[in-house]
């Protein structure tokens, strides 16, 4: 109970960003992407993601206002690894050829739930 209740509120958050994002640009570019980490750079709060879908490699900038689950529970940027399934909603960054999360939700690879 206490995991769903941890995910709904960061799912509140997230789509509070959203609306602010939104109105902001006046547009609605998020991405969702979903795949393997197969790269983390702890300097540049990085990773580079293998997307599932395009089979193409994204790197994906962390910051400050990024939700990150690992597992179902509230994690940080020093929680992602090499070989943990990722999906991504971002804002692609285009100059800076990232796309910025919003959202990182990880599942382990043992982990098939």
């Amino acid at each position: 109970m206490i995991r769903l209740l941890s995910c709904l509120l960061a799912l509140a958050c997230v789509v509070g960003t959203f609306t602010t994002t939104a109105t902001a640009t006046g547009r609605h570019d998020r991405v969702r992407l979903r795949g393997v980490i197969v790269r983390v750079d702890a300097d540049s709060q990085t990773f580079v993601l293998h997307s599932r879908t395009s089979d193409r490699e994204v790197r994906v900038a962390v910051g400050d206002d990024t939700h990150i689950l690992v597992n179902g529970e509230r994690a940080s940027f020093r929680d992602l690894e090499v070989g943990q399934r990722a999906g991504v909603v971002g804002i692609p960054d285009p100059r800076h050829h990232v796309l910025r999360a919003l959202l990182v939700v990880v599942r382990d690879p043992d982990d098939r739930r």
